[in-house]
């Protein structure tokens, strides 16, 4: 008896797991209204289902008891499954355009719109700021009087010579398009350090770097000038020290004699310069880079003035009003440009 009971029991529940389990993997035969059977749940790769919402749904609709014929069933859980997805499609979209919009304005942020300021009229000038804010002044400093033009973009340390009618013999240049730090004739970058006296400078640092190589006759170089009192305006009468990095058209210097500084060698000349308007002189001592460069990178400026001081034109109390780099021009000179400039007095 026990045997035959547990007999019937196995038999039951095995009619019962048949039974389940086609309907629970979704391959149980199903008849169309019109009597013919079919392969129901053929899955589409990529779609979830295991833990899904939708497929959660659909198991229920699945197993609960309902009135309607089993084809009906199946298209509620389809359905059902479809409106989730897309629901979730849509908002996947909507977050991924949203990133997309939000990583292009912070690169626009970055990146500003060029703006490019020109400079046409003769001493005209404009205030600038290099990489680590400090301030500058790009200046068309056109003393000859042909027409010439600057350009600097978005006011950052930079100009461009975009056009240059400069035609002049020796012994002067036309022009000195310029990008400086410090004061000049009543003009001064902003927040400067300077003047300063020379006895107070420590390790003044400089870096400068250019580009273009322009037809005509031209020098790249820095202008330093010292005030034999503090001083914000006129002619400085202290010292003027030129430091020549590249050259084009002026030959090479005559009776020079070279040195070395900050492991570099310099051609050194020198002797007294006078204003013609004014009848102020001055010494004037430059040191012409004997392996032109377009840059120079972090250039100490104290071992110069150390060696100008030695051979006695220039003073520890002297002032320091002014670094300027840029175009010496006798002729032609379009094209050249500065790229970037930094001081550290």
């Amino acid at each position: 008896m026990k045997t035959l009971q547990l007999g019937v029991f196995v038999l039951a529940a095995a009619l019962i797991v048949a039974i389940a389990c086609p309907s629970l993997l979704g391959e149980g035969p199903h008849r169309r209204p019109g009597g013919a059977r079919h392969q129901s749940h053929q899955w589409t790769p990529g779609l979830p289902w295991a833990g899904t919402t939708a497929g959660a749904a659909l198991v229920l609709a699945d197993r609960a008891p309902s009135h309607a014929e089993p084809d009906e069933a199946q298209a509620s859980g389809w359905s059902t499954m479809r409106a989730v997805l897309t629901a979730r499609l849509a908002a996947a979209e909507r977050a991924r355009a949203a990133r997309t919009r939000a990583a292009r304005a912070k690169v626009a942020r970055r990146r500003p719109r060029r703006v490019t300021i020109r400079l046409c009229r003769r001493y005209q000038h404009v205030a600038a700021f290099g990489a680590d804010g400090a301030g500058l002044v790009v200046r068309n400093d056109n003393y000859g009087g042909l027409r010439e033009c600057l350009a600097n973009v978005n006011l950052r340390a930079n100009f461009a010579v975009a056009s240059s009618a400069a035609r002049r013999p020796r012994p002067e240049p036309a022009a000195f398009p310029n990008i400086f730090y410090g004061c000049s004739w009543g003009v001064c970058s902003p927040k400067t350090r300077l003047p300063r006296r020379l006895s107070r400078l420590r390790h003044p640092v400089t870096s400068w770097y250019t580009d273009g190589r322009a037809q005509g006759r031209w020098d790249a170089a820095y202008d330093i000038w010292f005030a034999r009192r503090r001083s914000t305006g006129g002619q400085d009468r202290g010292a003027e020290i030129m430091l020549w990095l590249r050259t084009h058209g002026l030959g090479r210097p005559g009776a020079a004699h070279s040195v070395l500084i900050d492991g570099r060698r310099w051609h050194l000349e020198y002797w007294i310069t006078t204003n013609p308007a004014s009848g102020d002189h001055w010494p004037l001592i430059i040191f012409w880079m004997v392996h032109p460069r377009r840059y120079v990178r972090h250039l100490a400026l104290m071992p110069f003035f150390r060696r100008v001081e030695a051979l006695g034109l220039l003073r520890r109390s002297y002032w320091l009003t002014a670094v300027e780099a840029g175009f010496e021009v006798w002729r032609g000179g379009s094209g050249l440009r500065t790229t970037s400039f930094w001081v550290r007095p």
